[in-house]
């Protein structure tokens, strides 16, 4: 009694069918979980560079300022487009200007190209001695998807608390 086993034709094309049904139905979910991911990540990248200059400002006793800059050498001189990159430095005079005396602490490269990300107070930002924030202000980190856009906020107040929200939509 010696028999084959496998499987026939038409229970093969069947299984196939299921599997890609259920794959193209997980695929856009996945690709919405995976947008969100990157948002948030980015968000959490923005509030741990605020919490890192208000940190070192305290902890110098100096100011402390954070800047739009492309290449992490000079500060971009206009605009409130911060997706090309970033740096955190000390700031002798608190002018939110990256001089010759100041020292570099960190530096951000840029953010993909679907994401774009705004600070509503210019091109610079930056913390007192004491931790206060020289601007309050928010900004607006954007991602537009197959789906609609994903958006977070970072909110800097005046004390130096800084928090993350989710915002129905991106600023105009």
């Amino acid at each position: 009694m010696s028999g084959q086993s496998g499987l026939t034709l038409p229970e093969v094309v069947i299984t196939l069918l299921i599997s890609a049904t259920l794959v193209s139905m997980a695929a856009p979910a996945l690709r919405t979980l995976v947008t969100s991911q990157r948002i948030s990540s980015v968000a959490q990248e923005i509030y741990t560079s605020f919490a890192l200059a208000r940190s070192e400002a305290v902890k110098r006793r100096s100011a402390v300022s954070l800047c739009a800059s492309a290449d992490g050498v000079i500060c971009n001189s206009s605009g409130d487009d911060w997706s090309s990159g970033w740096v955190i430095f000390t700031d002798a005079d608190a002018d939110g200007v990256l001089e010759a005396g100041d020292e570099r602490l960190r530096v951000f490269s840029a953010l993909p190209e679907s994401l774009s990300l705004e600070w509503n107070q210019g091109v610079n930002a930056g913390f007192s001695s004491k931790g206060y924030a020289r601007k309050a202000g928010s900004f607006s980190l954007c991602e537009q998807g197959l789906t609609g856009e994903e958006v977070r906020q970072v909110v800097v107040s005046l004390t130096g608390r800084v928090r993350v929200t989710e915002p129905d939509s991106c600023p105009e």
